[in-house]
């Protein structure tokens, strides 16, 4: 394949928004080039693998192929060439995005050295040399510097007129943003921000009569939408960001710049008194009310009452557990659409293209899909989805099928909402699976994670730290805690969700709280080895160390989980060594 063919197929992943694909797609390519020997597809290649890993702030891999490639190209006796300088360019660039400013300048200044022995003073090259320049000493603060290089640009580019229309634009931008970072640290703003406004407009109107079409328009947009913020005029400042976060997703997907837009867009509609969802599940509903629901009606009114529709399955956002952390991957707007193998075979197939026709963007966020997460939200067949996140094939009956599925998958098939319900077979297994585990199960396990929760804080923490090993001492409180919070969940009938969220989800369970307490306060506190000097282990049978703090947390822990077991009738006595309930539990 000739290399212009590999390029326009990367620029169809790029159209497509398929990110995960790009990687592997050039990675590909370039060992098939490797292998022919072809030098010339190798430096191509691997510097648009550079740029995609500086676009996604992958900067240990961006910074690797800077190395390989400047050492291939040196090997093929290309130093001081253009076509190296061309390459060097590239390199320095993801040196700036990965924050490394000084050795980025470096190699800006070996590209213009080569550019002085081998270019005219007016080539158009220098103009998106300056460029880059000046953004290295914007970044450091220096903000003269930078607006220096940038109108040592603008003599090169105008002689070029039309053909450098867009570069053109895109200097103006960076004057604007030069500017506008300016007036954030300067005692009078005032001058700086006409400055910003000047360019930003002069940008503005030939990225306009462009099409709007260049990545640097969503940069322009997110100024000109701060310019407005300024200046108190908040609802030009959302127009601005709206077109800034549509316009950067459309021409690099997700982004760092894509989220800041969104995160300053949702500032705005603060300002307007327009409400953001609080939370995933509230956005997801209310995108399929105002976006998803109108475009079913519209084109699939006949089919509209044979479809539920809601959030459910895998993802924080399920659960109402997201927050700032989470919503870096697999959230934003989006739901289920589950229908009838039937139905499926008949529509499936539009009805998913139809949904993936809809905004990925609505109240400033965006819809972040990665390959590990692709599939959570859509169109689905009802047995497909329960077989896949269950991980059997059929809904539990027999203890054996109950015990062959995964606590934290019960709880992602039954978590989140229905927002629109449809006689078609899929609440009627929600509500089965949502009755909890049979009597009998649930016993057993009860009376496991009693065994578990005794042998691992009450038992062996205690007999490691005797010995001093503070590792496996560590381990066991870990075990105890891991246990204790699913007999939480057990005694909550509850399914307990993925162990990352067992902490967060505890505390909308009854009583929750305050386990949930004692095991931060337990997590806190430091080894106390120290507590057990001196005490010799035919000492601590039937008794408690109370030198050590943790210990005597975890049967305070214990205590509570034994009234708990008392309450639901399958425990008496005082004894809070959870172990010796086993038979109880299991009558």
């Amino acid at each position: 394949m000739e290399i212009k063919e590999i390029l326009a197929g990367l620029d169809r992943l790029f159209a497509k928004k398929e990110m995960e694909k790009v990687e592997p797609y050039l990675q590909e390519h370039l060992k098939h080039a490797m292998e022919l020997g072809d030098a010339s597809s190798v430096i191509t290649i691997v510097n648009e693998l550079i740029g995609f890993y500086r676009s996604m702030r992958q900067h240990e891999k961006s910074m690797f192929y800077c190395n390989q490639i400047l050492s291939f190209m040196q090997m093929c006796e290309l130093e001081g060439t253009v076509p190296y300088a061309t390459t060097l360019l590239n390199v320095a660039t993801a040196n700036r995005a990965a924050g490394r400013l000084l050795e980025a300048m470096e190699y800006y200044r070996e590209v213009e050295a080569i550019y002085e022995g081998n270019l005219e003073k007016d080539d158009y090259r220098y103009a998106g040399l300056y460029n880059n320049m000046s953004l290295v000493y914007e970044e450091k603060g220096e903000y003269q510097k930078s607006v220096e290089l940038l109108n040592r640009a603008l003599p090169i580019i105008e002689k070029f007129g039309i053909q450098g229309r867009i570069e053109l634009a895109t200097t103006y931008t960076n004057l604007a943003a030069c500017f506008l970072k300016e007036a954030g640290e300067a005692k009078d703003a005032s001058q700086s921000l006409m400055q910003a406004e000047k360019y930003g407009k002069m940008a503005e109107e030939i990225f306009r009569e462009e099409g709007g079409k260049d990545y640097h328009y969503g940069a322009l947009l997110s100024i000109l939408g701060e310019l407005s913020f300024r200046k108190e005029a908040y609802e030009s400042a959302a127009d601005y960001y709206e077109k800034a976060l549509l316009s950067i997703y459309e021409n690099t997907g997700i982004t760092k710049a894509c989220q800041d837009a969104g995160n300053r867009l949702r500032e705005v509609y603060h300002k307007l008194g327009i409400q953001v969802p609080e939370n995933g599940m509230d956005l997801s509903r209310e995108y399929y009310e105002q976006v998803g629901k109108p475009m079913l009606l519209e084109r699939f009114p006949e089919y509209f009452p044979q479809m539920t529709i809601g959030l459910v399955g895998e993802g924080s956002d399920c659960f109402r557990f997201d927050d700032e952390v989470s919503r870096d991957h697999d959230f934003g707007p989006g739901f289920c659409i589950w229908i009838t193998d039937a139905l499926y075979e008949e529509i499936g197939k539009e009805l998913q293209e139809a949904y993936e026709q809809l905004p990925p963007i609505y109240k400033g966020m965006i819809r972040i899909s990665t390959a590990q997460g692709r599939g959570r939200v859509g169109v689905f067949k009802i047995g497909s989805f329960y077989k896949r996140l269950l991980g059997i094939p059929v809904i539990p009956e027999s203890l054996e099928e109950w015990a062959a599925v995964e606590e934290y998958r019960l709880a992602a098939a039954t978590n989140g909402a229905v927002f629109k319900d449809a006689p078609n077979g899929f609440s009627i297994i929600r509500e089965k699976l949502l009755s909890y585990y049979p009597k009998e199960f649930w016993h057993s396990r009860l009376a496991e994670e009693a065994v578990h929760i005794s042998q691992s804080g009450q038992y062996n923490y205690g007999r490691m730290m005797l010995r001093g090993d503070l590792v496996t001492g560590e381990i066991a409180m870990g075990e105890f805690i891991k246990h204790v919070m699913a007999m939480v969940y057990l005694l909550n009938k509850s399914y307990a969700p993925y162990y990352k969220w067992m902490h967060k989800g505890m505390k909308e369970l009854s009583w929750g709280s305050e386990i949930g307490k004692l095991l931060e306060k337990l997590s806190l506190l430091p080894s106390q080895e120290e507590a057990w000097i001196g005490i010799q282990e035919d000492e601590l049978l039937g008794k408690i160390n109370e030198k050590d703090e943790k210990s005597l947390i975890v049967e305070k822990i214990c205590t509570v989980l034994l009234e708990k077991l008392k309450e639901e009738g399958l425990a008496t006595g005082d004894d809070n060594y959870l172990e010796h309930h086993v038979s109880e539990i299991y009558r």
